[in-house]
């Protein structure tokens, strides 16, 4: 499934140490220019869509 949101430009998702679970998901998202679209916009948006 395609997942887009319209104030997104690029998204890369990697693996990062975590202390107790050995490692966790970050995700770095770039907006398109002129984007008002918040962090957490764009995070309650994700958290409807993805799974936790």
């Amino acid at each position: 499934m395609l997942m887009e949101h319209p104030a997104v430009s690029l998204v890369a998702v990697i693996g990062v140490p975590h202390e107790s679970h050995g490692q966790e998901i970050k995700a770095v998202v770039v907006k398109k220019s002129g984007s008002g679209t918040t962090e957490e916009e764009l995070a309650a948006w994700a958290k409807e869509r993805l799974a936790a």
